[in-house]
């Protein structure tokens, strides 16, 4: 088994309310699902302290577990602090514009 801790910056491609549920993030290389364990932004989450929209971003503070011991590796991950909450940019409708 290797462990391995790193900062990433990772979309949120689905999430979950559920503290043990995992959540589905996403970075140019593709998806994961991680568990959540930052007690101090679940708790956030609880309080509706924390609001989300389509392209927020969080960085986080990712442990990565392989397990090297099947035929093939395997990886569970973990997010174990979010650093930040990169809110999505709003779009502003301007007079005399129309949407696309």
């Amino acid at each position: 088994m290797q462990i391995r801790t790193y900062t990433q910056t990772f979309s949120i491609a689905s999430l979950a309310f559920n503290k043990n549920s995992k959540w589905r993030l996403s970075d140019d290389r593709g998806n994961i699902n991680a568990v959540i364990k930052d007690e101090v932004f679940l708790d956030k989450i609880e309080k509706n302290e924390i609001e989300f929209a389509k392209g927020d971003r969080l960085v986080c503070e990712v442990e990565r577990i392989e397990d090297l011991s099947q035929e093939k590796i395997s990886a569970t991950y973990a997010i174990l602090k979010v650093k930040e909450h990169i809110k999505s940019p709003k779009v502003i409708a301007l007079p005399g514009f129309e949407k696309l």
